[in-house]
């Protein structure tokens, strides 16, 4: 596709929470294997928190309940990504509605529990880390998400 033609992506990521109050963490194969939110595109005609629950399906297995957006930005060419792009996004506090993983080996290669505190000392995406930052401070965006 021609640069010119190209327009940004808009991506949802889930920050899955249990009951134990520790987080879901993976590492991506389009991010290098560093841990980040997962997450994917928003498909046409698809509202952002129902493109969570499918994301958080598809990818480890999960059904999952989103409770409020705690990161919104954009990352343009970021370098750990896996192919050059412009992502608007949306990352979401999300209720495990069970624990049972099981992750897509094509995009996830590790899926981790882990308390939000301990999860900032991980080689972490920065987006990721700053929606557990807000995670553990109660930061929260509100949008229309209908």
């Amino acid at each position: 596709m021609n640069e010119n033609n190209r327009k940004p992506e808009v991506v949802v990521a889930y920050l899955v929470v249990n009951k134990k109050g520790e987080m879901l963490l993976n590492k991506s194969v389009k991010w290098k294997n560093v841990y980040v939110s997962g997450g994917g595109h928003v498909e046409w005609g698809e509202s952002l928190l129902d493109a969570v629950k499918r994301e958080a399906k598809e990818e480890i297995g999960l059904n999952v309940r989103p409770l409020y957006c705690v990161n919104i930005g954009q990352s343009i060419n970021p370098k750990k990504f896996n192919r050059s792009a412009h992502m608007l996004f949306f990352h979401f506090v999300c209720r495990a509605l069970s624990t049972k993983i099981k992750i897509d080996k094509k995009d996830i290669t590790e899926a981790i529990w882990i308390k939000p505190q301990k999860a900032l000392k991980l080689n972490i995406r920065k987006h990721a880390k700053t929606s557990i930052k807000n995670y553990i401070h109660d930061k929260r965006f509100d949008i229309e998400t209908k």
